[in-house]
């Protein structure tokens, strides 16, 4: 069979392939001759090589050499192009005849069991009596559609051929022969110059062209080389500037699969190959208990996963989605079966790798052990930190969520899963958020020191009342000298320990910084520019000032041991002054109830709490400044959150596709249940209505609290009594830090065509959900589990195959489905065939050009081919 020769060639599924449809060779009489030394069949399969055309029709004018074509095809399988049988065949037509080119069915007109060569029977059938037929201006006695009659003839008896109407735009080409004839319509099927023919039906007069018209013909942008000599071979014709080469999609090299294709001509022929601009998974690797250790490639377009119920396809969309790190929301309703999905398909152990290729081509290899985290490779090269949502963008739906679509936790999870649940003033809003708590529990702090204020104030008033009857004595005149050297020596105490703490918190820093700036001066320029090199000076003498710190310190500790041997000779002086102050004492005539050491005691204590007064005042001053800063990082979060809110609007409008029937509407902080969920945490005391009242009315906890600090009046308007205020206030300030804190969520509003998409069925909110999926530009990779599901097969081909046809080469798409319409209809790329047997996954690859895939396809999914045979029975009676 021929595909043996080309075994791996489509591994990774179908892929794009140059074709020539108009090849010469030399034993056409119009090739240039060569010289008899030259290996011919080298050198032609060489320049074909050379010219990228992996797929060939010979096509001699009125003539096919069998035994040449053989030794050619030999040639070109090693190198894996695939040359089909055919010719050049010259008909009646016109003024001066048509050249058409006919392809050849390989299997039943040269390699039959026969043994036989059908072509050249057809050739002397075309040419009775004609001796000169190679000749490119003999026409054969045949017109256009007595041709077509004698392929129908061979095609009923199994030789199946197509045509290919050559260089239609010169002599003898169809629209130079006959387009004066010609009406509009015949005019517009060879508009773009060539023609795939897939299938003639039967008519009693075949020169009718008009009845010709009638039979399936399928346009498609089909080019060759029309090569005359060795050096043309596989040379694309030049039109305006601009190549006419011929590129068709194959995922099996056989004559069936290029009829397909020609047949599928919007989706697989293109006159160059699409430019891949999305990331993609190239492959996976599963080391599992399950999956024993397997290699998959997958197709950078679409692969789909088929198989019985119960075959293993869905364990395999979650090891994709386990190793992409793609996170199962609390939403999932069935997260807990996923989970389990994973775990038994890889076992303690188990091990997946994803080959991945970015947006640029750049190769990455994705590790994920079971329960640990992804480990991300390039060029056997660990790369810490990374995750592979920085090198693709995806999308992941499993079972059931497609029909939980609409649903109002899905809508906002939707909406997420779109933008990233990422926010650009993330790390702004948690800083500010987290300014506002450190604040608030400063006020707070102050606050319960702020509270003694009021008795501060009374004890000085008390000492200064008991104080007042030693100054009518002048005892204080007489024991100044002692109150102000204790109290001197309090203070040279105090500050001996400052001097101590400043010189430990300048170490630390010193030591902690001075071995990253040493560090630093062993750089070297790369660049070697003058304003590096510039600010590089003003670098190194910041270096050379901090490297002074250690010199600083050290006079400071000198400067310290100083300060400690004059305060021991202060309390020194203090211990020989405590004698004469008690003689003084001793020696004073006072009233009973005035004692010497009661003054010294109260004199202390006065001066300690007039201190503390003094510190209060401070932090009367700090705590002002505190919610001045409280003010001003609220009104920024607010600001930030609103920010974030219009970066998440225009993400929706890009989503919101003029295409799309399915719109997204974002309302800034109208969903209240978490706030007013909040507020019955926050308050006590108030009953469920008042609190939904609060709620609906204030935008968030910021406002409410501004207007409870403020005037009321709001809260006021809203009915609530002087009591019901007094509880609310107690409630927001005892939870201030999460009032200040918490944003009210965004309403989102899913509306399809025209109406909230709650009032659809749940098979139309599916649909929604799945043309709205394969309208998004802005992703690289969709994973679905079984998207048919609830989808009837009428919307499923008329609005999701046709959006997925449309996707081709934009982005990658993995399906695990039941339904043949996607795999088939949808022409999937790569497909996996998967078979649970009996305590492992079995994994089987193939196109859908191949003939084992396809046995499969109409095995698994239509019911065996009795069943696929008998349906289309039916399905043709009831056309008659």
């Amino acid at each position: 069979m021929e595909t043996s020769y080309f075994k791996t060639l489509f591994d990774a599924g179908t892929h794009w392939l140059r074709a020539d449809f108009h090849l010469h060779t030399q034993a056409d009489r119009e090739f240039e001759s060569m010289d008899n030394h030259i290996n011919f069949e080298q050198e032609y399969v060489g320049k074909l090589k050379n010219e990228n055309v992996s797929l060939g029709l010979i096509t001699n004018h009125n003539k096919f050499d069998l035994e040449e074509f053989k030794r050619l095809r030999k040639k070109a399988r090693k190198t894996q192009i695939f040359l089909l049988p055919g010719v050049e065949l010259s008909v009646q037509g016109g003024r001066n005849g048509i050249h058409i080119l006919i392809c050849f069915e390989p299997e039943t007109w040269i390699d039959n069991k026969e043994n036989f060569d059908f072509i050249n029977r057809f050739l002397d059938s075309a040419f009775p009596q004609i001796t000169n037929r190679e000749s490119k201006n003999t026409n054969c006695e045949w017109t256009l559609g007595q041709t077509l009659k004698a392929l129908d003839d061979h095609r009923s008896n199994g030789r199946d051929s197509f045509l290919i109407m050559a260089h239609v735009d010169d002599d003898k080409g169809v629209l130079k022969e006959l387009g004066a004839g010609l009406n509009a319509h015949f005019n517009d099927l060879f508009k773009e110059s060539v023609l795939g023919f897939q299938k003639v039906r039967r008519h009693d007069n075949w020169d009718n062209l008009t009845n010709w018209l009638g039979c399936e013909w399928k346009p498609a942008k089909v080019e060759g080389s029309d090569c005359k000599r060795l050096q043309t071979i596989g040379v694309a014709h030049q039109e305006n500037g601009n190549s006419k080469e011929c590129w068709v999609k194959l995922g099996d090299l056989s004559y069936k699969a290029l009829k397909f294709a020609l047949r599928m001509k919007n989706q697989r022929i293109a006159p160059k190959a699409p430019d891949r601009q999305n990331a993609y998974i190239r492959s996976f690797t599963i080391e599992g208990k399950l999956i024993k250790k397997t290699r998959i490639d997958l197709s950078p377009d679409m692969t789909n996963l088929i198989g019985i119920r119960g075959s293993g396809k869905s364990s395999i969309i979650e090891c994709l989605r386990y190793a992409l790190n793609l996170p199962l929301t609390e939403l999932t309703e069935d997260l807990r079966y996923k989970e389990d999905l994973v775990e038994r398909a890889l076992g303690s152990g188990g091990k997946i790798t994803l080959e991945l290729i970015d947006k640029h081509s750049n190769c990455y290899l994705i590790e994920r052990i079971l329960r640990d985290s992804p480990r991300i490779s390039r060029d056997n090269e660990y790369i810490p930190n990374l995750q592979p949502k920085s090198l693709i963008d995806a999308r992941y739906f499993g079972q059931k969520d497609l029909v939980r679509f609409g649903e109002k936790d899905f809508a906002n999870d939707l909406v997420g899963r779109f933008t990233n649940n990422q926010s650009p003033n993330s790390e702004a809003i948690a800083e500010c958020t987290n300014r506002i708590e450190q604040q608030i529990v400063q006020i707070k702090q102050f606050d319960s020191q702020l509270e003694k204020q009021e008795e501060f104030e009374a004890q000085l008033a008390e000492y200064k009342e008991v104080l007042k009857k030693f100054e009518e004595s002048n005892l204080d005149k007489e024991l100044k000298q002692q109150i102000a050297l204790e109290k001197d020596l309090k203070q040279s105490q105090e500050l001996t320990n400052y001097q101590m703490d400043t010189i430990l918190s300048l170490e630390f820093k010193y030591n902690e910084y001075i071995d990253l700036w040493e560090k630093w001066t062993d750089y070297d320029s790369a660049s070697k520019n003058p304003h590096f090199l510039d600010f590089e000076k003003s670098i190194r003498q910041f270096i050379t000032e901090i490297k002074s710190m250690a010199s600083l310190l050290e006079r400071l500790k000198k400067t310290r041991v100083v300060s400690v041997e004059k305060l021991e000779r202060l309390k020194s002086h203090y211990e020989s002054q405590k004698e004469q102050f008690a003689e003084i004492r001793r020696n004073l005539n006072l009233q009973d109830d005035l004692n010497p050491d009661t003054f010294v005691d109260i004199s202390k204590k006065k001066t300690v709490i007039e201190t503390k007064l003094r510190e209060i005042h401070t932090l009367n001053q700090k705590q002002q400044t505190l919610h001045r800063l409280v003010q001003k990082d609220i009104s920024l979060l607010q600001e930030l959150w609103h920010k974030d809110f219009k970066t998440k609007q225009n993400a929706i409008s890009r989503l919101n596709t003029e295409e799309g029937l399915l719109q997204i509407d974002l309302s800034f902080k109208q969903d209240k249940s978490g706030f007013l969920a909040n507020m019955k945490t926050w308050v006590q005391g108030l009953q469920s209505k008042t609190l939904e009242k609060i709620a609906n009315h204030f935008a968030d906890g910021i406002e409410l609290y501004r207007d409870l600090n403020g005037t009321s009046e709001q809260v006021t308007s809203l009915g609530l009594s002087a009591d019901q205020i007094l509880k609310l206030k107690e409630g927001i300030n005892a939870n201030l830090v999460s009032v200040l804190t918490y944003r009210s969520d965004d309403k989102v509003s899913l509306n399809y065509k025209g109406k909230p998409l709650h009032s659809h069925s749940a098979g139309q909110r599916a649909t929604a959900l799945m043309t709205f999926l394969l309208n998004q530009k802005e992703f690289d990779l969709l994973i679905v589990d079984q998207p048919e599901d609830d989808l009837d097969n009428q919307t499923l081909y008329t609005e999701v195959i046709q959006c997925l046809l449309k996707l081709k080469g934009k982005k990658q798409i993995i399906f695990a489905t039941h339904s043949p319409n996607i795999p088939v209809l949808g022409d999937a790329e790569q497909v996996l065939y998967c078979q649970y047997d009996p305590k492992a996954i079995k994994i089987q690859t193939g196109t859908i050009d191949s003939p084992d895939m396809q046995d499969k396809i109409v095995n698994v999914m239509e019911g065996g081919k009795d069943a696929f045979r008998k349906r289309k029975h039916i399905y043709e009676s009831w056309k008659h």
